[in-house]
């Protein structure tokens, strides 16, 4: 059984040699309910605004919609004017990975792609560690 509200993802978008924060994508998996017929994720994306202020906007998307918002930023990476230049992509299911902006051609896409859909397909829980 999966943990409810467990993070499953989370993307940084990095700019290198600027002071400003970098962006930020969380996901976690809403608790399924019987009123639920599919898994309902909530995206949460934090922004730093041109007045310096963070700010979250959080909306909620079944696995399609996610997985369409997520290959759209994807793919608006390599159109963007002002570019980010790293996006690091954390799964709960695997190590965290770096990607270079400039190089993302559609074979890096498909790569984060494979791993953003495996993460949403799987039953994820959280499991408490011990310090050593």
């Amino acid at each position: 059984m999966p943990t409810p509200n467990t993070q499953l993802l989370q993307m940084h978008f990095i700019y290198k040699n600027t002071n400003i924060r970098d962006d930020e994508l969380k996901v976690e998996r809403v608790i399924q309910t019987p009123a639920l017929t599919e898994p309902l994720f909530r995206l949460a994306f934090t922004t730093t605004t041109n007045s310096g202020t963070r700010v979250t906007y959080r909306s909620y998307l079944n696995r399609r919609g996610l997985e369409t918002y997520i290959h759209s930023t994807l793919k608006s990476l390599r159109v963007d004017h002002d570019p980010f230049d790293i996006v690091q992509v954390s799964s709960s299911m695997y190590p965290s990975f770096m990607y270079k902006v400039d190089e993302m051609g559609w074979e890096i896409r498909d790569t984060i792609m494979d791993i953003v859909m495996t993460t949403l397909n799987s039953e994820v829980t959280r499991v408490s560690a011990v310090r050593v």
